[in-house]
C-alpha cells in the first residue's frame, strides 16, 4: 500500500530525530532529509489504496495525500528556513510524528480509531512547547499544552463514545448526537484557539517556541478540522431542538472569533501575536463548516484548509524572518521595515493575497460559501467585516514598514 512508506518514515524520521537532539548538526540533517523523504512519500500515495493490519482497515483519497504533502512541504521550508534564523529543536522529529498520526486518521475506516489518531497527533505540540528555551515560561507552556491536549481527547472520546455506542435511550435521540457535535466542534475551537479558548494559544505565542506556532496553531488543528468535517456532513446532519441549539452555539463562537480575532492582532504590538490571532480569526471559517452541517460546505473547506496551511506558514516563517533580521519583534522598533528589506515587503504582500484571495478566486468564493451556509442572511455581512479586519492588521504592518 502506498500510505506505509510514508508511515514508516514518519514514524522512523521522529524517533531517530528525537535521539539526535543532543547533537545539533546531526540533529538537523536528519530532520530535513526525514521531512524531504516524508514529502516524497506523500506524493506517491495513490488514492482508493487499501490496508488491514490486525482489525485495523486504512484507506486512502486523493485529499489524504494532498493535504499531507502540502503540509509536509510546509514544514521541510520552515525547518530549511530554521538553518539561516535559529534551528526549531523538535520541530521536525514533533511534525513527523504530527504527519504519522494524521495518515492514519484520514484513512482509518474504524471511527474509534480515527478519534484515538486525531488526539495522538496533537501530542507532539507538547514537545515543541517543552522544547522552549525561554525557562521562566516552559512551565506555563506546558501546563497550557496539556490542557488542551486534555480538552482535545475529552471531547473526541465524548464524540466517539455517544455515537458509536448503541442503546442510548433518551425522550430526543437527537440529545446524544447533540452533545456529540458540540463536544466535536468544542474540541476544534479549543486546538485552533477560538475565542473564548485564545488564551492558549496567546500564552504559547509569547513564549520561545517561534517556528514552532505552526505546528501547534496551524498543522495539528488543520488535521482535526478535517476529521471535525467528515463527520459533520454525515453524522450530524439530523433535525433536532437539541442540534439547532449546539449549532448556535458554534456560530456565536465563530462570529466572535471572526470579529475579536481581527481585533486581537490589530491590538498587539509583537510580531508573534499578531500572528497567532491572524490564525485565531481565520479558524472562525473551519467552525462555520462544522456549524454548516451541509455536503456543500465539505469542497470549500477542504480547499479553504490548503490555503491556510499554507499562507499561515508562510506567516509564521514570515514573522521569525523578520524578527530575526532587525532584531526585535516589536512594532515600535521595526519602523522602516520594507524599505530596508523589501524582499519580506513582497513576501508579505503574498501571503496576504494567499489568504484572502481577490472577488472571484477560489479561496474567496470559498469564504463566501461558508459564511453563506452557516449564517442567517442577517449576519452574513460579517464575511465582509471579517475581509476588512484581516486588511486593517496587515496594512498595519505594511504601514509600519513604510
Amino acid at each position: 500500500m502506498s500510505l506505509v512508506p510514508f508511515l514508516v518514515v514518519c514514524g522512523v524520521g521522529a524517533f531517530l530525530g528525537m535521539l539526535a537532539l543532543p547533537f545539533p548538526r546531526l540533529a538537523r540533517l536528519l530532520g530535513v532529509g526525514a521531512l524531504a523523504v516524508a514529502f516524497l512519500a506523500a506524493l506517491a500515495i495513490k488514492p482508493s489504496d487499501q490496508l488491514t493490519v490486525g482489525h485495523v482497515q486504512l484507506a486512502t483519497s486523493w485529499y489524504a495525500g494532498l493535504f499531507l504533502s502540502s503540509a509536509v512541504a510546509c514544514c521541510l521550508m520552515v525547518c530549511i528556513l530554521g538553518l539561516a534564523v535559529g534551528w526549531p529543536e523538535r520541530l521536525a522529529p514533533a511534525a513527523l510524528a504530527t504527519f504519522g498520526g494524521l495518515a492514519v486518521a484520514f484513512t482509518a475506516t474504524d471511527p474509534s480509531v480515527v478519534f484515538a489518531a486525531i488526539a495522538a497527533s496533537a501530542v507532539p505540540a507538547i514537545l515543541v512547547a517543552i522544547g522552549s528555551r525561554s525557562e521562566a515560561r516552559v512551565l506555563d507552556v506546558s501546563l497550557a499544552e496539556l490542557r488542551t491536549l486534555g480538552l482535545i481527547a475529552a471531547g473526541a472520546l465524548i464524540a466517539s463514545a455517544l455515537v458509536l455506542q448503541p442503546g442510548w435511550t433518551t425522550s430526543d435521540p437527537t440529545f446524544v448526537f447533540a452533545v456529540a457535535y458540540l463536544a466535536l466542534g468544542l474540541a476544534v475551537a479549543v486546538r485552533f484557539g477560538a475565542v473564548p479558548f485564545h488564551v492558549p494559544a496567546a500564552r504559547l505565542s509569547k513564549s520561545n517556541v517561534k517556528l514552532g506556532l505552526a505546528l501547534s496553531l496551524v498543522w495539528i488543528p488543520a488535521g482535526l478540522g478535517i476529521v471535525a468535517l467528515s463527520w459533520s456532513t454525515s453524522v450530524f446532519q439530523r433535525q433536532g431542538e437539541w442540534l439547532d441549539a449546539a449549532v448556535a452555539g458554534l456560530q456565536v463562537i465563530a462570529v466572535a472569533t471572526l470579529i475579536l480575532g481581527a481585533l486581537g492582532a490589530l491590538l498587539h504590538e509583537e510580531l508573534e501575536e499578531i500572528a497567532t490571532y491572524s490564525i485565531v480569526q481565520d479558524a472562525a471559517f473551519v467552525i462555520l463548516a462544522l456549524a454548516a452541517r451541509d455536503a456543500d460546505a465539505a469542497e470549500p473547506t477542504r480547499l479553504w484548509l490548503l490555503a491556510f496551511i499554507v499562507a499561515k506558514s508562510a506567516l509564521v516563517a514570515w514573522v521569525v524572518t523578520l524578527s530575526s533580521t532587525h532584531g526585535s519583534s516589536k512594532l515600535q522598533d521595526l519602523r522602516g521595515w520594507f524599505r530596508r528589506s523589501p524582499i519580506l515587503g513582497v513576501a508579505l504582500i503574498g501571503i496576504v493575497i494567499a489568504t484572502l484571495g481577490w472577488p472571484g478566486s477560489a479561496v474567496s468564493e470559498a469564504r463566501a460559501t461558508l459564511i453563506r451556509l452557516a449564517l442567517p442572511s442577517q449576519l452574513q455581512f460579517l464575511g465582509i467585516v471579517a475581509v476588512f479586519g484581516a486588511i486593517a492588521y496587515y496594512g498595519r504592518l505594511i504601514a509600519v514598514g513604510l
